[in-house]
């Protein structure tokens, strides 16, 4: 295809990732991965889950991460990252909210501060940073992540 059929379509370099991204953000909520782990009923299982999915979900999109990152200056790009770590962060709300109404929260740890460890800790930049600054394999990433989370936030 030729270069000017992309962008008379997706109208930039930005566009063409923002469109990526967010066939991206809506294939990995629709994920069966997404409902076993909110069915589950151990939270370990469930964290455990929650980290594999968002491996995953990094692993397969790495290439679309790399140019989010490097793209923020474009607008639309920057929005529809803005919009992936929103959901990203209801998310972790909804899981430590789970573990907090079945009062398996590590102690000292309330409701709202286990989300906030969560989102931060599960975000795109520590992936990249993972496997691409350290070499890391995404499965010593997954490793690492489900260990850490698990000592930090579950008892």
């Amino acid at each position: 295809m030729a270069p000017q059929t992309v962008y008379s379509v997706f109208g930039s370099k930005g566009g063409i990732v923002a469109a990526i991204l967010e066939d991206l953000q809506e294939s990995a909520g629709e994920s069966p991965r997404v409902a076993e782990m909110v069915s589950e009923e151990d939270p370990h299982r469930q964290l455990r889950l929650f980290v594999s999915w968002i491996r995953t979900f990094f692993e397969q999109g790495a290439p679309v991460v790399r140019a989010v990152l490097d793209a923020q200056s474009d607008p639309d790009v920057v929005a529809l990252a803005d919009r992936g770590d929103q959901n990203r962060r209801y998310g972790t709300r909804e899981l430590a909210g789970m573990w907090a109404s079945k009062g398996t929260l590590r102690d000292g740890i309330e409701h709202e501060d286990a989300a906030q460890r969560l989102w931060l800790l599960t975000s795109a930049e520590q992936y990249i940073l993972a496997t691409d600054k350290l070499g890391w394999s995404p499965d010593q990433y997954e490793q690492w992540l489900g260990d850490l989370l698990d000592r930090e936030l579950l008892k």
